[in-house]
């Protein structure tokens, strides 16, 4: 995959029309692996694109968006894993929402809902495990949600 089908791929699933602040095209690397993110309220999602994933447009659902991809020469080219998620709030009440496997051509990418107050600070708690790799890889995001308008 190149980086332009990456932000082509951005551009279809509807982040490209978030605001900076829900965090569209954050990611870590690990070695020649990067693990992509994106965490924003549902409702900022266009209703055909809502849709067209399964997902509920809704002030209190946010959406977590996680691709793994490898540097291959000068590509980045998708690979398939397994992600999972902790959440915790500010008083460490915590829940673990699945994630689905959406493949779209050379796109694999992973989509998983979960409820949230707004105003709340919550701690993502990202995991994923890639052939390959011997060790997970682990980034810990702490994000504030805010419903625009």
């Amino acid at each position: 995959m190149t980086v332009r089908s990456f932000f082509h791929w951005l551009l279809l699933i509807g982040l490209a029309v978030l605001p900076l602040s829900a965090g569209a095209g954050q990611y870590k690397s690990f070695g020649d692996y990067q693990l992509h993110y994106s965490i924003f309220p549902s409702s900022t999602l266009q209703a055909d694109i809502a849709k067209q994933y399964n997902l509920t447009r809704s002030r209190s659902i946010g959406v977590i968006n996680v691709s793994l991809l490898k540097q291959s020469g000068n590509r980045l080219e998708p690979v398939n894993g397994q992600v999972e998620v902790r959440i915790a709030n500010d008083v460490q009440q915590e829940w673990f929402p699945g994630f689905r496997r959406i493949q779209e051509g050379e796109a694999t990418y992973y989509l998983a809902s979960f409820q949230f107050v707004e105003g709340d600070l919550l701690t993502f708690h990202i995991s994923a495990t890639v052939p390959g790799r011997d060790r997970p890889m682990r980034v810990r995001v702490a994000k504030t949600l805010f419903n625009d308008g």
